[in-house]
């Protein structure tokens, strides 16, 4: 009887962290974009895997892209941005940077290029 009050207390403590786990919700990313015309600014944080929609004017024209911000590497904190044509994320994808959190701006290969960079990860 004492072995299987045992085993029903660790299942019970092993479900309680994972509710608690879930409970938090996914992981929150803190990005900021480096325009063209050298402004940045800082988006407030997000849940990874959601999308960023983005719009800009430069030179004249008017841009709009898609962020999708995905965490690749949980324990060394990296993430990929798919870059997408249009805010909602589900357009083509024009380019992917893989960015590591606290680390420098990466610059996209999109026209007009813009740099990015992942401020923290709040788990």
């Amino acid at each position: 009887m004492m072995q299987k009050s045992a085993h029903v207390i660790g299942a019970l403590i092993v479900l309680a962290f994972l509710v608690a786990s879930f409970a938090q919700g996914p992981p929150r990313l803190t990005l900021r974009i480096d325009f063209p015309n050298g402004e940045s600014r800082e988006i407030p944080p997000i849940p990874d895997g959601d999308v960023v929609g983005i719009q800009f004017l430069h030179e004249g024209g008017h841009y709009s892209f898609g962020l999708r911000l995905r965490i690749s590497d949980h324990a060394n904190e990296l993430v990929r941005v798919t870059i997408t044509t249009g805010p909602q994320g589900d357009g083509s994808v024009l380019d992917e940077v893989n960015l590591t959190a606290g680390g420098s701006a990466v610059h996209t290969d999109t026209s007009p290029s813009f740099g990015l960079a992942i401020l923290r990860i709040d788990h």
